[in-house]
């Protein structure tokens, strides 16, 4: 069976709260003001296209972050299979405050097209700048005293039909620890799983994936099953330009891949014996060790299939594979939350008998970001 790194699983634990009235930000804490749909509107630039507004609470120095869809000029990965309009050599950018009915200019200036990316000249105004390790937002400083004296209104504008509205304190507690897990699963033999179908090489395939978790920095979890890394290996050593081994040794190397792992060739696990389950897991795991310098923690549960010997159903169940992961390192395993953990709370992670922890995939939040629909 053929998966282009599916399905993508989305893990939230500790759901992202809406709360009116959500407290100040304390000394020193980051707090969400508002978060933006991107990619939404073809006529806002992907440079001008606002994402989220922080504010770094420091007492002594807060400031706004102020993030993007991306300030490169051609960000890889971002928009596959797309034409890219030309941009504008220059964007603009102002930021107001408004407190008690009076209206203050923060900042108000340009992002000019420099070394591949768009940045504020650092000559026009020294209490904006950018952060190296923080390379799609702009960061402003605040005057303490404007916070000291809110409620304030941030308006943030780029062109003209792209502004948002930020509030301190934020209407809204916006806080969510979120895990995404991509699943590949191909058995020994040709595969396109990892260029692409040739109907939609552009749209398709592992190489989008990786793509877009390498530029933007989000971390993502990758599983490709054993037989799949044997077949991406095979590859490489038959002349693809790309190996895909080295490129997720690489973002394990560069902090954006964690590995998880699971059952060797991804057998339906309940069904076959104790013994060939422990192997199977034994054998991914020290190949992800060996291969990408990674030692997994969470699995993989084939076919999510999740079942025990003495409950119904149970017809043809030989194993309870819950006992399958701790002895080779594996802490957790990823379940579906409405049919394995049914009653229970979908953004905690939970414990089997012999604490294996369970950790829930939220069904409604990956569907949300595999529809595409802003609702994530």
């Amino acid at each position: 069976m053929i998966r282009p790194f599916a399905p993508i699983i989305a893990i939230l634990i500790v759901f992202g709260l809406s709360l009116p009235g959500a407290p100040s930000a304390a000394a020193g804490e980051q707090v969400v003001l508002t978060v933006d749909r991107v990619g939404v509107n073809e006529s806002v630039p992907h440079p001008a296209d606002i994402l989220s507004v922080i504010l770094d609470a420091d007492p002594l120095n807060p400031r706004l972050r102020i993030s993007f869809l991306s300030l490169e000029i051609s960000p890889q990965g971002l928009f596959a299979g797309k034409t890219m309009a030309a941009l504008p050599s220059t964007l603009p950018l102002s930021v107001t405050a408004s407190i008690r009915g009076e209206n203050r200019v923060l900042f108000q200036g340009t992002m000019n097209q420099t070394s591949g990316r768009f940045q504020i000249p650092m000559t026009e105004n020294k209490s904006v700048r950018h952060q190296s390790d923080d390379p799609d937002a702009v960061w402003l400083d605040i005057d303490p005293a404007l916070l000291a004296a809110g409620p304030v209104t941030f308006e943030i504008k780029t062109v003209s039909s792209e502004q948002v509205t930020a509030s301190y304190p934020a209407d809204k507690a916006y806080a969510a620890n979120c895990a995404l897990v991509l699943h590949g699963n191909q058995g020994l033999g040709y595969s396109d799983v990892f260029h692409g179908r040739w109907d939609d090489e552009p749209g398709s395939g592992f190489d989008e994936a990786l793509e877009v978790h390498q530029a933007t920095g989000i971390p993502g979890n990758f599983h490709l099953s054993g037989t799949l890394q044997t077949s991406a290996e095979w590859a490489a050593r038959a002349g693809d330009p790309v190996d895909f081994n080295a490129w997720l040794a690489a973002g394990v190397t560069s902090g954006w891949a964690g590995i998880v792992t699971s059952a060797y060739a991804q057998h339906i696990m309940p069904f076959v014996n104790d013994d060939m389950n422990n192997w199977a897991v034994s054998i991914e795991s020290a190949m992800i060790n060996t291969r990408y310098g990674y030692t997994p923690r969470v699995a993989w549960v084939p076919e999510r299939v999740w079942l025990d010997p003495s409950s119904y159903p149970n017809q043809g169940v030989n194993d309870w594979i819950g006992d399958n992961f701790m002895g080779h390192g594996v802490w957790g395993v990823v379940l579906d939350d409405d049919v394995h953990i049914t009653g229970h709370d979908n953004h905690q992670i939970h414990f089997a008998t012999n604490g294996l922890r369970l950790i829930p995939r939220d069904r409604n939040f990956t569907g949300n970001i595999i529809g595409g629909n802003g609702q994530a």
